[in-house]
């Protein structure tokens, strides 16, 4: 819906100070993203921005007098999808994401028994560097994690974390998502090995065994930081999102300067 000039004025008015704070937001984003060995702690944390930014709409609302519709990059992951369809996952990542000063890619895992069963297996044809624009809406339900068989997206992951897993807050694990989440955070990992690099653990409880306990494990990170911060990295990415901070930072800037 195309706003009037009394329409837009008005929401410029009401969302400068969301405005400000997304200026400010994108800048520590930045820093973050742009660490080669971001700690565990600092990418939890981005959950309190992801959670207001996308979630909770900031964005749009800060974007809606200024540029209006949100576009977001996002990875291609389509090829992922299609291959699930076919041979389903035990496990995969959307990743593209700089963790443990290495380059985590996208990861998955397939079961091979079914593979032997049946003499083939289709494997996702992904091209890790290609990306696509998203709505806002799309590149949250964007799906990220898989575990076995089960689709996570980008949004369940950020409330997760900033709900769950002591982003914002610490609770329970009320939703099937959350379950699913919590089984990754305590069955794999991603750490340095002595050649400095970077291995994927898997299912460390065993295959077929289904666990929500948390796991510590120092030196490493699992997946669903990583795709939190792939989050952010995507975010930090859009060339749409860049536009917004150029536009915001002009307007504000007699009050910045004062």
């Amino acid at each position: 819906m195309k706003l009037s000039p009394e329409q837009r004025e008005e929401r410029l008015a009401s969302s400068r100070e969301a405005a400000l704070a997304f200026l400010e937001d994108m800048q520590h984003l930045r820093e973050i993203v742009g660490k080669k060995d971001p700690s565990n702690a600092e990418i939890r944390r981005l959950s309190v921005i992801l959670r207001r930014l996308l979630v909770e709409r900031d964005l749009a609302i800060v974007s809606a007098p200024r540029l209006g519709r949100v576009m977001l990059v996002a990875p291609d992951n389509d090829p992922a999808y299609k291959a699930d369809r076919k041979s389903p996952f035990l496990f995969f990542a959307s990743g593209r994401a700089t963790v443990l000063g290495g380059w985590a890619g996208a990861l998955f895992a397939v079961d091979v028994v079914p593979i032997f069963g049946r003499g083939t297996v289709e494997l996702p044809k992904l091209d890790i560097d290609k990306t696509i624009e998203l709505r806002l809406d799309n590149f949250l339900t964007q799906r990220v994690l898989c575990y076995r068989g089960t689709w996570v997206s980008r949004k369940e992951v950020i409330e997760y974390v900033a709900n769950v897993a002591s982003g914002v807050h610490s609770g329970s694990l009320k939703k099937t998502e959350h379950v699913t989440l919590a089984h990754i955070r305590s069955s794999s990992r991603l750490y340095l090995k002595p050649d400095k690099t970077l291995h994927l653990e898997l299912f460390a409880h065993g295959i077929d065994v289904d666990e929500t306990t948390f796991r510590h494990a120092p030196d490493s990170i699992d997946p669903v930081l990583m795709e939190l911060l792939a989050a952010a990295k995507f975010l930090t990415a859009s060339p749409f999102v860049a536009e917004l901070e150029e536009a915001v930072g002009k307007e504000l800037a007699p009050l910045i300067a004062k």
